[in-house]
């Protein structure tokens, strides 16, 4: 299955940060589902979402996703 979103820029932020995945949700402000389902490469998620995790790792939206 192809994969979508960079979720290692996540988990490598998460891992630098020493933050839970509760505590990046709180500094994104989204849902702890919303960050599993993102983690799991669902493709069912808004895109808003991904847009807030984009601000908090300091990085263009377009940059959080794999080339076609």
């Amino acid at each position: 299955m192809k994969k979508f979103i960079k979720i290692d820029l996540i988990k490598d932020y998460i891992r630098t940060n020493n933050l839970t995945n509760s505590e990046f949700c709180k500094l994104c402000n989204i849902r702890i589902l919303t960050l599993e389902r993102i983690l799991n490469d669902d493709i069912h998620v808004e895109l808003n979402a991904i847009l807030r995790i984009s601000r908090i790792l300091k990085i263009r939206l377009c940059e959080m996703f794999y080339d076609s």
